[in-house]
């Protein structure tokens, strides 16, 4: 996005002068309109701590997908429709026990879903699924299958074209993207290390087939990367990153436009938010009073929305406009919220977890 399997917006100021302008002229009293947030469960999610339901990805139209735990700690994943219906999706070749199942990461304007599924060994394999239903399964040549092991899809493109990561038998990270069709080509940045919870990971993609994410090298270090769709790569390092194990650059979310966003850690261990444009210029960031910022996703208008920890530990959302303007959230209710993708028209999907530990979805709208 980094982060583990389990968890790990603004109209433009010119837009609003002219709408103001207008009202005035029409002799209309002008008010603003506030965002809107809805809240929902899917139906059977568990509502024991850490059961629940977690909204991951926004298409164009307002559905969404995610993952949504029952009463017996399986995972299951979800399309919620603009109107509120939902679909249910497992992957036929998941586990079926405790900590297994399916889980949808990102949804294209199509529907099509794609994401990853533990199977009866806890091994984690991509899918992709399409709108009337059809799943197709894959791996990487050279996957590992061991537990914990395998490939995970993070992100797709509204052309069908997929980005995610794999690990190898010496649990090394590799780069993937997946075309339309099914075509496989892995990538490895030169910079990686070779060691175990080293090497590359691909996280977005935009139309345009550019990628980005981020690799490890051999002590540890990261570094952000951006392919183009010729598989040539560019690799950065965002100023003030820390140079320790754990400690650089994250990027995580690309828009069609090719700005990058992430997260760096400086060498105090304090995240920060970034955006990285096509040219290559830097714009870092962070949430006001946060005691680490991480954004999560980019929309074309270069919206980003994230989420930032307080003093206390707990989450909170925010959105941040292309000219620099942030606005903080929360869900009511919420002990912790967390954003998670946002779409052309500035909606977020995400999740909160409220006092009683239990997950729920939301969609926030502008």
């Amino acid at each position: 996005m980094r982060r583990d399997f389990k968890c790990d917006l603004i109209i433009q100021a010119r837009t609003l002068l002219c709408a103001a302008m207008c009202i005035l002229w029409l002799g209309v009293p002008a008010t603003a309109q506030r965002p809107t947030i809805i809240t929902f469960d899917v139906p059977g999610a568990g509502m024991g701590a850490y059961q629940g339901t977690n909204a991951l990805g926004i298409n164009s139209a307002g559905a969404t997908a995610g993952v949504w735990t029952d009463a017996n700690n399986l995972t299951h994943g979800f399309v919620r429709a603009a109107d509120g219906t939902y679909t249910t999706i497992n992957v036929p070749q998941a586990g079926t026990a405790a900590g297994q199942g399916t889980w949808p990461q990102s949804i294209n304007t199509t529907g099509t879903v794609v994401g990853f599924y533990f199977d009866a060994n806890n091994v984690t394999h991509g899918f992709v699924r399409t709108v009337d239903g059809a799943i197709s399964t894959f791996r990487c040549t050279g996957a590992s299958t061991a537990p914990a092991g395998g490939g995970a899809c993070m992100s797709i493109n509204d052309a069908g074209a997929a980005s995610g990561y794999c690990t190898d038998t010496k649990k090394v990270f590799y780069g993937f993207e997946r075309a339309p069709g099914g075509k496989i080509t892995s990538y490895y940045d030169p910079g990686a290390g070779a060691g175990a919870n080293q090497g590359t990971l691909g996280y977005g993609i935009n139309k345009g087939r550019t990628s980005a994410g981020f690799y490890i090298d051999t002590s540890n270090v990261y570094h952000g990367l951006v392919r183009t769709a010729d598989g040539s790569m560019t690799t950065f390092d965002v100023t003030g990153a820390g140079t320790g194990a754990s400690q650089g650059t994250v990027g995580s979310a690309i828009n069609n436009g090719g700005t990058t966003a992430g997260n760096y850690v400086d060498g105090d261990n304090l995240s920060r938010g970034f955006s990285r444009n096509s040219s290559g210029v830097v714009t870092t960031f962070d949430i006001p009073g946060a005691t680490g910022t991480i954004p999560a996703a980019i929309n074309t208008r270069g919206t980003i929305t994230g989420f930032y920890t307080d003093a206390s530990d707990n989450y909170h959302g925010f959105v941040r406009a292309s000219g620099g303007a942030i606005t903080t959230f929360d869900v009511r209710g919420a002990v912790s919220t967390w954003p998670f993708a946002i779409n052309a028209a500035g909606q977020i999907a995400g999740f909160y977890i409220d006092a009683n530990n239990v997950w729920h979805g939301f969609l926030r709208t502008p």
